[in-house]
């Protein structure tokens, strides 16, 4: 149905690249897993979180010791005055600190928060390869759309050179004209420079520059949100979002706050073991000794400063404000969720309403193209009405463009965004041809007019 301004859409793509396999959305996200900073940062978090886990667990273990010495002594003769040397091993462990488990617990909700986090990351990773990928592909649309209104104003201001210089029109009308084109020569520039920061946007993200995408196809079937109900979609986005689920476990790791800070005023009771072993060696005599011990030992903090309560009070206010925060956080999720299916619908009428309208386009252009054969309409007619046709592919296809975003976005304030949806957008594209030569392509293009 748009073979013009696909066409002309592929020249421009492949005019700007070198030839290369080209690259699907699911490519760049799989490539992008691997080089792009934040996914990388919230993977190590969440092993560093794991590694804390660890630490905090080794404290309920016994800690062991092993401290071994040995001096030797001369008089100012360099006589030998004697040798001592020995050994001690101990062992200390807490039979009872309240503290200790607390801080375990804090420590593996901190594991989920940051396992929570890491989802979100790849959420956010995966939507931002798609916004990243079709702000090149609308870079493109509106490269193609500036380039081809440049040429129907050059050939405007041609026409109205000739017909100044026969006497029809003023000098102001050709200036109007001249006008006119320079405008659309900076537009191109303009938009030549969009898709150059577009390239660039996705390199940030990848890691390298690559220019070789694939293309959406002319028609595709454009789902509504399944299940059609923005009710269910919201309660799914309540349990499922990984945002939410991190702050919920803030708020656990804030009570057991309120916990640990009151275990200030609970007793620690440890056992400690010991044995060491002495000897000492000198001209006159020997000495051996070896040494056993058990140790059991109660410490009772007394508060009389008031620093438990004090920072009891603290963990009780910080706890609080962590729950508004999770309220903040649900309604903001459910925003967000209300908003992204809301333009999901939306954007399904906007589709069909702008493929009517390229429709609509293409009868013109043609129609022109008709007069123009039998003498009604002039060339500035036809180039015009080209420039309508490919701004009308123009809104079509960032339109399309927009619903898939969209989309993306309501799975990913559900909680639901995955590769597989990726996989799943595979069948809109068409894959460019990299290998063929740019002046193939341009030929195909001029064969369309």
């Amino acid at each position: 149905m748009n073979k013009l301004s696909q066409t002309l859409s592929i020249a421009i793509l492949m005019a700007l690249t070198l030839p290369a396999q080209a690259v699907s959305v699911l490519t760049l996200y799989q490539q992008a897993k691997q080089s792009d900073p934040v996914y990388q940062i919230a993977n190590t978090e969440r092993d560093a979180a794991k590694a804390r886990l660890e630490q905090t667990r080794s404290a309920l273990l016994p800690s062991a010791a092993l401290a071994s010495s040995l001096d030797k002594g001369w008089d100012k003769n360099a006589k030998d005055t004697g040798t001592n040397s020995g050994y001690k091993l101990s062992l200390d462990y807490d039979i009872y600190n309240r503290s200790r488990g607390i801080q375990i617990v804090q420590s593996d909700n901190a594991v989920e928060k940051s396992s929570a986090n890491f989802i979100s990351a790849e959420f956010d990773l995966i939507l931002r390869v798609a916004e990243r990928y079709f702000e090149v592909l609308g870079a493109v649309d509106n490269l193609v759309f500036s380039r081809a209104s440049k040429q129907a104003l050059h050939k405007q201001l041609e026409q109205s050179q000739q017909r100044f210089e026969v006497g029809l029109i003023a000098i102001t009308d050709v200036q109007e004209s001249k006008s006119g084109y320079d405008l659309a020569v900076a537009n191109e520039i303009d938009a030549e420079n969009l898709l150059n920061n577009a390239y660039e946007a996705l390199r940030e993200i990848i890691g390298e520059y690559r220019k070789d995408l694939d293309l959406l196809k002319d028609d595709i079937t454009l789902p509504s949100p399944d299940p059609e109900d923005i009710e269910q979609w919201v309660d799914t986005a309540l349990t499922q979002n990984p945002q939410i689920a991190a702050v919920q476990f803030d708020v656990e790791i804030a009570r057991d706050a309120i916990n640990l800070r009151r275990s200030g005023h609970y007793p620690i009771i440890s056992i400690g073991a010991s044995n060491s072993y002495s000897d000492r060696e000198n001209p006159l005599s020997k000495q051996h000794g070896m040494d056993n011990r058990i140790d059991l030992s109660l410490l009772l903090p007394l508060d009389l400063s008031g620093n438990v309560r004090a920072q009891t009070r603290e963990a009780q206010l910080q706890y609080t404000q962590s729950l508004d925060r999770l309220e903040q956080q649900r309604r903001l999720v459910q925003r967000n969720t209300r908003s992204a299916y809301l333009n999901v619908m939306s954007d399904i009428s906007k589709v069909a309403a702008f493929k009517q309208a390229l429709i609509s386009s293409e009868t013109a252009y043609r129609a022109t193209l008709s007069g123009f054969d039998v003498g009604t309409r002039t060339s500035v007619d036809v180039l015009n009405s080209r420039q309508r046709l490919l701004e009308a592919q123009k809104n079509y296809a960032l339109s399309r463009y927009t619903y898939i975003l969209n989309s993306l976005r309501l799975k990913q304030s559900a909680g639901l965004l995955n590769e597989a949806d990726l996989e799943a957008l595979q069948t809109w594209f068409q894959t460019v041809n990299s290998n063929q030569s740019s002046a193939a392509i341009a030929n195909k293009k001029m064969q369309a007019w």
